[in-house]
């Protein structure tokens, strides 16, 4: 396996997703951390922003990595607006696919076996496609 150079930095973004091209707008740097062993990086962060986030737009987490933590700070302390311009600032990003926030499932099927009982006598399972 390869293994993570210590000096690189990471940090986890929340992001407002471009529709039609529109570059990503950066809403939040969260609070992440990282914890590298030999041949394994783990990034973690419970910092979630709900506040940030309108019900009903499109949403998305960005993974952003810096060769140092020096750079990381200097590019948080430049506040760009979107995803674009912190990968002009010399990041590298990986991007989610988007969500809605306090949207509705889509796609997909739920299928409950039996089709029709009682409430409390009859044992229900579900699945999902």
């Amino acid at each position: 396996g390869c293994s993570v150079p210590s000096t690189w930095a990471w940090t986890f973004m929340l992001l407002e997703d471009g529709q039609d091209g529109a570059a990503d707008l950066i809403q939040a740097f969260l609070n992440t951390t990282a914890t590298a062993q030999t041949d394994l990086l783990t990034l973690t962060t419970a910092d979630f922003r709900g506040d940030a986030m309108v019900p009903g737009k499109s949403y998305a987490y960005a993974v952003l990595q810096t060769s140092t933590e020096e750079e990381m700070i200097s590019l948080q302390l430049a506040r760009p607006e979107n995803l674009n311009q912190a990968l002009a600032l010399g990041a590298k990003a990986v991007k989610s696919l988007p969500f809605v926030a306090d949207g509705p499932p889509s796609g997909g099927l739920v299928q409950s076996s039996p089709q029709s009982g009682y409430a409390v006598t009859t044992s229900f399972s579900g699945t999902t496609s």
